[in-house]
Order: structure tokens, then sequence, then C-alpha cells
């Protein structure tokens, strides 16, 4: 208990790379990076929506801003 009151950041950073690597070994390294990227993007949009945005135009904003990166390319 003492370990967990002196150092908590350091406790969840080995916390969460345990579930990285078991999620690695488990899943593969593609559905690993899928899992994080749509994690992502559920936390973006959540705290849009936290802070009084409607989801749809936020989903309908941050296609704006993916479709304007892809068309540079």
């Amino acid at each position: 208990m003492l370990l967990l009151q002196k150092r908590p950041w350091t406790i969840a950073g080995l916390g969460m790379g345990f579930l990285l690597a078991l999620l690695l070994m488990i899943i593969g390294f593609w559905r690993t990076l899928l899992l994080a990227l749509l994690c992502g993007a559920g936390v973006y949009l959540g705290s849009l929506k936290d802070r009084g945005r409607s989801i749809i135009d936020a989903m309908l904003s941050l296609w704006m801003k993916v479709r304007a990166f892809w068309k540079r390319f």
C-alpha cells in the first residue's frame, strides 16, 4: 500500500505496459493498434460531449478534418 501511495503513476504505467504487452501477444500488433485508435476516438468524442457539443457535430467535424488531411496526398 505504501508503494501505491508514493508512486501511483509508476504503478499505473506498469499496469498499462502489462496490458499492452498482453494485448500484443494475444491479438497481435494490428488489432491492438486498431483497438487503441478506436479507444482514442471514443475518448475524443466523449470529451467533446462532456463539453456540451453534439456527437453528430463532433463526428462531422472529425470526418472533415480526416478528409482534409487525406486530400493533401
